[in-house]
């Protein structure tokens, strides 16, 4: 019943973004930096492009509470990275008007034309699949797109061959990850530190399988179980610590916790972020496969950067499909000139 009232005190509130947001709300912010610490995710690859060469970046999110966090924290990332963010793009209501965010987004990038970013940063998974397939249509080059959302993973199916080489960032308990598309022993690997094994399994692994178990016909992704479990258990270890309901009682309790759970380590930081939490960087290769950047014990790829040009990847990728349009072409040609010796004979 306390952790209950302590639930209803901390989230429960007028001033929320959207319904489906509560995990996100203004009031319970930390569960973003909880399980999706921006400003590590965000600064491992920014920092890794940084020391490749990358000067400059530009940024669009949404107005939505996980994509303003993923903002802040690129900004404040930028900032560290002493990296000039050359222009910040701001879209409200893309669900209620998605002609309005198109076209904000095509005035977005003939500014980007001219200001020439190294690096682009997409904060929202909906409109960094619009900003991708017009920047493809507008000819608009960087040397590196990013999408540092928990959505990355889904980019394969959503943008297909336009996905590859898009850098992002997971959490390394992420199941998306997983399976034929990705290295699971690198994955492991990267997990080793992170999570409370019992010598044969990680905590995650062991809460996928559990929950696997119990809820067969689950509709939804283990993901946000995943993510639902660990806050749940943050806010009971905070309501422990403060023996109180009293939200602000529960904030400085969980401020100062370090606990370990299913999801890996949690300590907060005084942005909110969870230092506990080992991200894993990541780039999609030519084939579409997720490849690991960060961390370098488990790299399975070596960066690609800067990426391919929309015009270098129809050549790169294209050319069996012209190469076949040219010989049916030929063969046309030489069965008319055959026929016409024929004739002519």
């Amino acid at each position: 019943m306390l952790i209950t009232s302590a639930v209803n005190a901390f989230i429960c509130d007028e001033d929320m973004l959207y319904p489906c947001e509560v995990p996100y709300g203004r009031r319970f912010p930390w569960s973003v930096g909880q399980s999706f610490p921006v400003d590590k995710f965000v600064s491992d690859v920014i920092n890794l492009l940084k020391t490749n060469g990358g000067q400059k970046a530009a940024l669009f999110y949404e107005n939505i509470a996980i994509t303003e966090e993923i903002a802040r924290g690129t900004q404040r990332t930028t900032d560290f990275a002493d990296m000039e963010l050359v222009e910040t793009l701001r879209l409200v209501n893309v669900t209620a008007n998605p002609e309005k965010e198109r076209q904000e987004l095509i005035e977005f990038i003939n500014k980007l034309k001219i200001k020439k970013p190294d690096i682009v940063i997409g904060a929202s998974f909906t409109s960094c699949l619009t900003f991708m397939k017009l920047a493809k249509e507008m000819d608009f080059n960087a040397k590196a797109f990013i999408m540092p959302h928990p959505c990355y993973a889904r980019i394969p199916s959503t943008l297909k061959e336009d996905g590859r080489y898009i850098f992002g960032s997971g959490a390394v308990w992420d199941p998306r990850l997983r399976g034929s598309q990705f290295d699971e022993n690198a994955l492991d690997q990267a997990s080793y530190h992170h999570f409370i094994s019992n010598g044969t399994e990680t905590s995650a692994r062991i809460f996928e399988r559990k929950f696997q178990e119990r809820f067969p016909d689950a509709r939804f992704d283990i993901s946000y179980a995943m993510i639902a479990y660990m806050a749940g258990y943050v806010v009971q270890h905070g309501v422990e610590t403060a023996g109180s309901t009293d939200p602000e009682a529960i904030r400085m309790a969980i401020n100062s916790l370090s606990i370990k759970g299913a999801g890996g380590p949690v300590q907060f930081d005084v942005y909110g972020q969870n230092i506990g939490i080992i991200p894993v960087s990541l780039q999609y290769d030519e084939n579409l496969k997720p490849q690991i950047l960060i961390p370098l014990v488990s790299i399975t790829n070596p960066i690609i950067y800067p990426v391919p040009t929309w015009k270098q990847r129809i050549t790169t990728y294209g050319w069996y499909v012209y190469s076949s349009e040219y010989v049916m072409a030929a063969l046309t040609i030489a069965v008319i000139i055959f026929t016409l010796g024929l004739i002519t004979w």
